[in-house]
């Protein structure tokens, strides 16, 4: 059976997946336990997941939800709730099997940490989550080989206090004070060797508008 990506009925020259093993009831979990494969490769996973119900086009997905590369790698993985819902937890994957992105839960089951990663593995960014929303504090960025690209603050969920970004060699590229995710005062922008190369006031209607055209 072929399925599009609304996992409706559809022919093979259409299809999204290919339903070749009859899901399978789990009582434990009360669903069903759902392999669909890619429609040209006989025998490599597509998608996993549970399926509250055997017409997958109006199901309700449970439990967990693992994505796979058509190489057989795994894409990206995470849990849901009994409503369907992405719990923040589970991980992201590159092509390659290097890990892209990491979401663990804190053990208050509210907050959170997203950690993710260039493909050599070095890690790019580290963010706290507050329930939904990112947790007030700084934040820094890295490039692949682990030199700060970028110091940025946040508060209540948006860009507050210094932005800062640097060359790869660890030098001042640009510099901005943002007020709750508003460009606020000089914007001043060095090259690699330090000098400074361009310096402007942010003018009124750019700080209505929260961006800056420049």
């Amino acid at each position: 059976m072929y399925l599009d990506e609304n996992l409706m009925a559809t022919s093979e020259r259409r299809a999204s997946y290919a339903l070749r093993t009859l899901p399978v009831r789990d009582e434990a979990l009360n669903a069903w336990h759902v392999r669909l494969e890619f429609p040209a490769r006989p025998g490599v996973l597509a998608l996993e997941t549970y399926a509250t119900d055997l017409d997958l086009a109006q199901a309700r997905f449970v439990h967990l939800r693992r994505v796979f590369f058509d190489n057989g790698q795994l894409a990206l993985e995470h849990r849901l709730d009994l409503d369907g819902k992405r719990l923040r937890d589970g991980a992201v994957y590159y092509r390659s099997g290097q890990l892209r992105e990491k979401m663990t839960p804190a053990p208050n089951g509210h907050d959170s940490v997203t950690e993710a990663f260039h493909e050599n593995g070095q890690l790019m960014s580290r963010t706290a989550y507050h329930g939904e929303q990112p947790a007030d504090g700084e934040y820094l960025a890295y490039d692949d080989r682990g030199n700060l690209s970028s110091r940025s603050h946040l508060k209540d969920g948006q860009l507050h206090g210094l932005w800062e970004v640097f060359h790869a060699s660890g030098a001042l590229f640009q510099r901005v004070n943002y007020v709750h995710d508003r460009p606020v005062g000089r914007f001043e922008q060095w090259d690699q060797h330090g000098r400074l190369v361009k310096e402007e006031d942010w003018p009124a209607s750019a700080l209505a508008s929260g961006g800056h055209g420049g």
